[in-house]
């Protein structure tokens, strides 16, 4: 008897211990009264992805979050994950029950990854065409700036002689942003010069004093209908500009055979051309640029005589190169 009277005393301690954790353990339910982000507005670029933090109010409440986006095709959200997906603004919801909170998201561009291009990577770039997103990856490395901008600087087109042209898919550095097309309209010199006015000046000197450092880019497409070559003109204001041919044949500039210096394929895909400086002077031995460039056609380029003929360019720019 008097065992089982301790045994009965000892499950009875246990049970009472037992019985005290769990009530210390035993958590208050708070229901919540709001819900905020830590960010009311997000900037994520295509393809990449930002984290939003949801908190429910006050303290300690518990709740089941939900995500949506008011343009998914813009920018998709799971579980606070924002992702871009195109170019636009897409408003992320987060709620729990009746309260929500919201972030404006701004999908921007895809940035151009300079690594896969080693024209990116160079230094000292003098700018003629060019999108906007490969522009950001240079702009440190940025001398002058000649792209049109419809105030100081112009794209001229010689006598009514061409019209704009069809400039759809993807830029040379893989941008959906356009770049210069144009078609010829009358048949006889036709062609175009980016003029940069009075801007001020600009020196351009140390590109001709140190020729073996610096090189002309250039992108084309072009189609079997493509003419056999271009013709491309840079002028220093001296009255000489240095002139010369991209094809498969000289461009003949009133009965003058134009010096072939680069080529490129008639696929329909972006062809690059990076000619030195060095070779541009020697078929041009008088073209030297001056410490004081302004008001003149600092590029152009000739397309021919052939009604429809296109001109798809792209990445114009004279540079240094990464040695």
């Amino acid at each position: 008897m008097k065992t089982k009277k301790f045994l009965w005393l000892a499950m009875s301690v246990v049970a009472l211990l037992l019985t005290s954790c769990s009530g210390d353990d035993e958590e208050t339910s708070v229901d919540p009264t709001g819900i905020s982000l830590d960010q009311v507005t997000l900037s994520v670029a295509v393809e990449s992805s930002k984290t939003l933090v949801a908190t429910l109010e006050p303290t300690g409440a518990k709740g089941t979050i939900t995500w949506n986006s008011s343009a998914p095709n813009v920018a998709s959200v799971v579980n606070g994950v924002v992702t871009g997906l195109s170019e636009g603004t897409a408003t992320v919801v987060a709620a729990c029950g009746t309260f929500t909170a919201s972030c404006v998201v701004t999908v921007t561009k895809k940035p151009v990854d300079p690594s896969k291009y080693p024209s990116l990577q160079g230094s000292d770039y003098f700018l003629f065409v060019l999108d906007g997103a490969s522009y950001e990856t240079i702009k440190a490395n940025l001398a002058a700036d000649f792209r049109p901008d419809d105030v100081n600087k112009f794209l001229y087109v010689w006598s009514g002689t061409m019209e704009g042209g069809l400039s759809s898919g993807l830029s040379f550095y893989g941008e959906s942003e356009g770049w210069t097309s144009l078609k010829v309209t009358n048949v006889g010199w036709s062609g175009a010069g980016l003029n940069i006015g009075k801007v001020g000046t600009t020196d351009m000197k140390r590109i001709t004093d140190n020729p073996d450092d610096y090189y002309f880019h250039l992108a084309l497409k072009g189609k079997d209908t493509s003419p056999l070559s271009y013709a491309f003109l840079l002028d220093a204001a001296s009255g000489v500009s240095a002139k010369f041919s991209i094809g498969s044949t000289p461009f003949m500039d009133n009965g003058v055979a134009l010096p072939v210096l680069g080529s490129f394929t008639r696929d329909g895909e972006w062809s690059e051309i990076e000619i030195s400086m060095k070779d541009i002077i020697a078929k041009n031995p008088s073209f030297r640029y001056g410490n004081a460039v302004t008001d003149v056609n600092i590029f152009s380029f000739l397309v021919g005589g052939t009604e429809g003929a296109t001109l798809d360019m792209d990445a114009a720019f004279i540079y240094k190169k990464k040695k």
